[in-house]
């Protein structure tokens, strides 16, 4: 009993940390970070819940959201997913989790950003202030972003993980003419560093509730050539939690899954975030989602669904999400997994 009412008194003061963001004064800190392709949800699960993700176990997509989630996998999991982004964009991404036993579980993870061909411009002077200036077509050109990594995760305890990601993290954002000592030189805009996450699980033990901490994109100064001042990648703390609604309205459904999700999210370059997702399981064949993002720009309503089949050995599963964007069309996602 006395186990019982610890756990309330978490999950009350998890879920006050997690409504402050509402209530709290909201501070502007947009264009503060770069590299902000890491912020995308990369992956139709997570997505189709809002990307409410840092409490869920079980899964190789963690190696994205809460490194210490890989270890609770055990078997050997690959994740292959496509987001259509806003304006053709494609964003690319792959995990891959190796359990090693009493070992911990190992991770890699790969990001890559398919912008596809862009026009260039630059600005061309008249030579009079009345006629002002207009814009000139240099040709086409291209550019990337990609990340990889490796991760790591260790149960410390039969209810406590902990994990972290290290990545190397590359842009390219294309060429452009600079004046140095009035002569025209190339400028080649590439930039690339290091970023590290951590964190850590705890499971409860009532009705399969789960909290999740997490730092992400943690990382020294980047700064492009001929630039005098630099950026941080997209660093965001993270704390949430999961339940089983369905053990809370009905213990004896041991087919279904009832899986709520809840989190709080300081960024260092928007206001203070929310993220709330749910995920209905039946029989761990069929999947159905919906989440919901607060204090977001473009971003609010999510859902998706996801099927499950064996193939021998090997689980093979398919998920699919759609976002509901402002300004853009919805944007979808689809992911193929197997766990052998």
């Amino acid at each position: 009993m006395l186990g019982y009412k610890i756990n309330f008194l978490i999950l009350f003061l998890i879920i006050m940390a997690l409504l402050n963001p509402l209530t709290a004064e909201m501070r502007k800190k947009t264009g503060q970070a770069g590299m902000t392709f890491l912020k995308i949800d990369g992956n139709a699960r997570a997505a189709g819940m809002g990307g409410t993700f840092v409490a869920v176990e079980n899964d190789v997509i963690s190696v994205f959201y809460n490194p210490a989630g890989l270890g609770t996998l055990s078997r050997t999991a690959l994740a292959l997913s496509q987001t259509n982004w806003i304006a053709d964009i494609k964003h690319n991404a792959l995990a891959l989790a190796i359990p090693l036993g009493s070992y911990g579980t190992v991770g890699f993870s790969a990001i890559n950003m398919d912008y596809g061909t862009l026009l260039g411009t630059t600005v061309s002077f008249a030579g009079s202030q009345s006629v002002g200036f207009e814009y000139e077509e240099t040709g086409t050109f291209s550019v990337s972003d990609y990340a990889v990594g490796i991760a790591y995760a260790v149960s410390v305890t039969d209810r406590f993980n902990i994990g972290a990601h290290a990545r190397y993290v590359y842009e390219d954002m294309g060429q452009n003419l600079i004046d140095i000592g009035g002569q025209e030189k190339v400028s080649d805009n590439t930039v690339e560093n290091f970023a590290f996450d951590l964190g850590t699980l705890y499971r409860t033990g009532y009705k399969d509730l789960t909290l999740g901490m997490s730092v992400r994109n943690f990382s020294g100064e980047t700064t492009f050539p001929n630039l005098n001042e630099g950026f941080y990648m997209p660093l965001v703390y993270t704390i949430g939690l999961s339940v089983d609604l369905m053990k809370i309205i009905s213990p004896d459904l041991d087919n279904q899954r009832l899986t709520f999700a809840v989190e709080g999210l300081h960024p260092n370059d928007s206001m203070e975030r929310v993220n709330m997702g749910v995920e209905y399981n039946f029989n761990n064949l069929f999947f159905l989602r919906g989440g919901y993002k607060i204090n977001y720009d473009i971003e609010d309503v999510a859902g998706g669904l996801g099927v499950r089949f064996n193939l021998g050995a090997a689980a093979m599963k398919f998920d699919y999400a759609i976002s509901k964007m402002k300004y853009f069309d919805n944007v979808q996602r689809m992911t193929l997994s197997v766990s052998l």
